[in-house]
């Protein structure tokens, strides 16, 4: 209840408590803590419960399901940050040669600057609701801010 109304640190203290005083219902109270966690965004403390879920009960086919979603989101930020890191770096080149080159090449350059910044807007958009599919409360997957109009 805590955790779908938003009160993820009180949820994630009563988990953990949970779990400290029971050991019949050991492996839903780390499938609950670790939805908890995964809530907050903390993956990797999240996917250390639901592998100790999974060691407690290998048929626990939503504690496996959730554990593989954690992971393929997790490779998949990865991998958009990875393209985003990549996208910044060249963004920086282009206008270290812009500050470089005389009017007559500067207009090529600008036309690659501005396509390769909105490639890069393109791409945190998409990042924002891609990186988190479990917590679409989270401030990342919030929509993207609208373009600016074109001048």
């Amino acid at each position: 209840v805590l955790h779908h109304a938003g009160y993820l640190d009180d949820a994630a203290f009563f988990a953990r408590m949970a779990l400290q005083a029971t050991k019949e219902h050991a492996t839903i109270c780390r499938f609950t803590l670790a939805n908890v966690l995964a809530a907050q965004n903390r993956l990797e403390d999240a996917a250390i419960h639901y592998e100790a879920a999974l060691e407690l009960q290998p048929e626990f086919d939503l504690a496996l399901q959730t554990l593989a979603t954690l992971r393929c989101a997790q490779w998949m930020r990865a991998r958009k940050e990875k393209e985003i890191a990549e996208l910044r770096r060249r963004l920086l080149q282009i206008q270290e040669m812009l500050a470089l080159q005389d009017a007559r090449d500067s207009m090529h350059l600008w036309t690659q600057l501005k396509a390769a910044e909105q490639r890069l807007e393109d791409l945190v958009a998409q990042h924002r609701f891609t990186a988190l599919p479990l917590d679409p409360r989270h401030p990342l997957a919030a929509p993207a801010p609208a373009p600016a109009p074109p001048e």
